[in-house]
């Protein structure tokens, strides 16, 4: 039972108004290699927006792994994990005010599974869709540490 207990929610300031939002959608995500780096920044783009007159740049190195999880009674595999590591690091450009420095530096992780089936292309396509799955974990990690 609660009595005599009143919240003024008039001071409730939600984070996406606190600026922050704002400041993240003046970072330039740096072009990446291969597919899977097209795939990471446009990910990474599409939840911070495209900097118009971005103040950072953010570089992001990523490799992803594979391990098997459920050994079957022949010794094979039967399900593997996909673990999508990212380092994060952003760098404030240089203004007539500022210096090119680094500003924060950061590792965060994703991981996925996928089963392996007797159908090759089903595989292919299952371990591609778990890496994917994989790094948009890791990017939303990145995301909610910055």
């Amino acid at each position: 039972m609660m009595m005599g207990c009143t919240v003024n929610i008039s001071d409730f300031k939600p984070l996406y108004k606190s600026g922050v939002s704002n400041e993240l959608s003046n970072v330039y995500v740096q072009t990446l290699d291969n597919r899977m780096g097209v795939f990471v920044r446009n990910t990474i783009r599409a939840r911070i927006g495209d900097a118009k007159n971005p103040k950072y740049r953010m570089q992001v190195d990523f490799d992803t792994m594979q391990s098997s999880l459920a050994i079957g009674r022949d010794n094979s595999a039967a399900r593997k994990q996909v673990r999508a590591n990212i380092t994060v690091t952003l760098y404030q450009l240089a203004t007539a005010d500022t210096q090119f420095a680094e500003v924060l530096k950061f590792s965060v992780f994703g991981t996925a599974n996928y089963s392996l089936v007797s159908n090759t292309y089903i595989v292919e396509t299952s371990e591609q869709d778990a890496k994917q799955r994989a790094l948009t974990i890791a990017i939303e990690n990145a995301i909610l540490r910055m």
